[in-house]
């Protein structure tokens, strides 16, 4: 064990040596072990300022260089479980922000592991970290998986760098030696059989890498039961959860001055939203989260794609696209590939289109329009991103309502599917072998098998809107608008196995990445009027719940 210190300021870091001088002897002190690479892990502890919640956690990377006295480089701790009041990214710094302060007290270079803690002078907050060396300098590097959970079979991204010359890619120790798509910044694989929870290896000719955080193979989806609500805005329109599961964010259409996005930590949403931006001149409708956990997008009509901060909300750009869904719920208008690159982007207009959006640049790289009278609604990327859905309604009786399948490359369409009245939301299965889509006007959802190329139409509850695959693969939630609950489907036909009562007008639905929890933003309340519950939660009974 090598005791070394490292003390971040704004991001920026320098390691010394603890030796001193020559020894009596007149030896030289010994050499710094080599400490250079990137080093990830998380962190957790209390503080006192985060609304009173105490226990936050978080994750940290830090990228190491060396030379013959010191080591160096830029550092970046995360705070996903809070406020956001602990953040430290780069050399930005966000009011009420302090320096938050971090020191690697040990790093076991035989091992690759690190420890560490961390404090918040402002607050008096403070806590440990942990981690390992994930990377070493010039060789690959793996940014995040997506999703970051999943049983056998489930699609999974990589996403990175200089995964060239590949040699094996193992889910814990288990080789998978399939690869869907292998290129430099990205990897395609599906979860090998017999693989468990723990780091996701990509061995290349230039070096190895692991994934920063463990992949998760404990997906679970229990038996539904009410759980948690809590009062948010006036109108919550659309939901979902970060890549972590820590938290969960809001649209709300409807709250003064027109909208607002709120954020809820996922481990005690009855204490309401941690913080929320308005948003002047537009309205929320569409919300998704960064597989990288770092920023999220809200499809808010009369603006375009608003680009926030996840941890705080923040606006920090936005990408003007016509949105106006005239009146009709789109909660999965919104979509982001699994590489995070792209957006899907449904205007929901009648005679409209979907755009595929370059996140990097915010440019419009395809185009899909609409024929006249339909309207695009819910949109959904293919599991390996390759494809692109979108739930086209035939709000002028004429044309027929379809699932399109297009070529989100070129805008190209490849096939389309007929569905029932007023398709609202798509939703893929997590191996990406069928396609869900929520048919409002009907009562229906479709059923898309894409290996079979067949269709099928299964009754459910009343006023299906949002819709949602639970990340083990065996069930499906929808948000009946008009029945007060949700549904909860057999993923392999369709069909209904039961339902819980949530609260009024469920429109958007999202559920965390292990399956264990699942959020209903509902619009609309007919016993409380004026007050409008918002993420009643579905879970296992509290005895199984692990969050």
């Amino acid at each position: 064990m090598v005791a070394m210190a490292a003390v971040v300021m704004f991001g920026l870091f320098s390691i010394v040596g603890t030796g001193g001088g020559d020894d009596e002897e007149g030896e030289p002190p010994p050499a710094i072990p080599d400490l250079s690479g990137i080093w990830a892990g998380t962190w957790q502890g209390s503080d006192p300022s985060v609304g009173g919640l105490g226990p936050v956690s978080g994750t940290w990377e830090a990228e190491i260089h060396q030379d013959p006295s010191s080591a160096y480089g830029p550092a970046m701790l995360t705070d996903p479980s809070s406020s956001g009041a602990n953040e430290l990214t780069g050399t930005v710094t966000r009011a009420p922000c302090a320096t938050v302060s971090w020191t690697l007290t040990a790093l076991n270079v035989p091992d690759g592991t690190a420890a560490g803690s961390w404090t918040n002078p402002l607050t008096t907050g403070g806590g440990t970290l942990s981690g390992t060396r994930i990377a070493q300098l010039g060789g690959p590097r793996i940014s995040f998986a997506s999703p970051p959970a999943g049983g056998p079979g489930t699609v999974v991204t990589l996403s990175g760098q200089l995964f060239s010359d590949l040699t094996s890619l193992r889910f814990n120790g288990i080789d998978q030696p399939l690869r869907q798509i292998e290129e430099v910044s990205r990897i395609v694989a599906r979860v090998p059989f017999g693989a468990g929870t723990g780091p996701v290896e990509v061995i290349a000719q230039a070096g190895t890498a692991r994934s920063p955080r463990y992949f998760s193979t404990n997906v679970t989806s229990p038996a539904p039961v009410p759980g948690a609500s809590a009062v948010v805005g006036t109108t919550p329109a659309a939901v979902t959860v970060s890549p972590d599961g820590r938290k969960v964010y809001v649209a709300d259409r409807n709250s003064p001055p027109i909208g607002r996005v709120s954020i809820l930590r996922a481990a005690n949403v009855s204490v309401g939203a941690l913080t929320f931006t308005a948003v002047t001149g537009g309205s929320p409708r569409s919300v998704v989260a960064s597989p990288d956990g770092r920023r999220i997008y809200v499809a808010t009509a009369g603006q375009g794609v608003l680009v926030m901060d996840a941890a705080l909300a923040q606006l920090l750009d936005t990408i003007v696209l016509p949105i106006d869904d005239q009146g009709r719920d789109n909660p999965n208008g919104l979509a982001i590939s699994p590489d995070g690159a792209r957006l899907l982007v449904s205007s929901g207009t009648v005679g409209g289109s979907v755009s595929v959006i370059r996140i990097q640049d915010k440019a419009t790289v395809a185009s899909l329009p609409m024929e006249s009278g339909v309207a695009p609604m819910g949109v959904a990327f293919s599991a390996d991103g390759e494809l692109a859905y979108v739930a086209a309604a035939d709000i002028g009786g004429s044309t027929g309502n379809s699932l399109i399948i297009f070529n989100p490359a070129t805008g190209g369409v490849l096939d389309s599917k007929a569905v029932g009245a007023l398709p609202t939301a798509v939703a893929v299965s997590p191996d990406g072998a069928r396609v869900f889509v929520s048919n409002q006007a009907d009562n229906s959802v479709t059923v898309y098998n894409i290996a079979a190329n067949t269709v099928s139409n299964q009754a459910v509850g009343a006023g299906p809107t949002g819709i949602v695959h639970t990340p083990d693969g065996t069930r499906v939630l929808v948000a009946y608008r008009d029945a007060l609950s949700v549904g909860v489907l057999d993923a392999s036909s369709g069909a209904q196995l039961t339902s819980v009562t949530v609260g009024a007008m469920p429109i958007g639905i999202a559920i965390n990445p292990q399956g264990t929890t699942a959020y209903v933003a509902n619009a609309g309340n007919q016993t409380v009027p004026c007050v409008l519950v918002l993420a009643a939660s579905i879970a296992a009974p509290p005895a199984k719940r692990s969050l």
